[in-house]
């Protein structure tokens, strides 16, 4: 798979999440996962987020994409 198609796949994601992707380079995005806790129904505390980051390598798709998985660096710990 070439640039083209990452290209393909990328505005695919963009059009299932559209508020959730973030750009990052034209190889890299950031995705934005709202959790949805259970029992945290009184709407006082915002609900967590986890950031998702992908970035393609120019071997993509023989070579996996690199994911790194992190809470927002303005994010509190319980």
């Amino acid at each position: 798979m070439g640039r083209e198609e990452q290209v393909e796949e990328r505005e695919v994601l963009e059009s299932i999440f559209p508020d959730e992707i973030t750009d990052i380079s034209e190889t890299e995005f950031r995705v934005s996962i709202t959790l949805d806790v259970p029992g945290e129904d009184d709407g006082e505390a915002e609900p967590p987020v986890l950031l998702l980051t992908v970035q393609y390598p120019e071997e993509y798709p023989d070579k996996p994409p690199r994911l790194d998985l992190a809470a927002p660096q303005n994010s509190t710990s319980p």
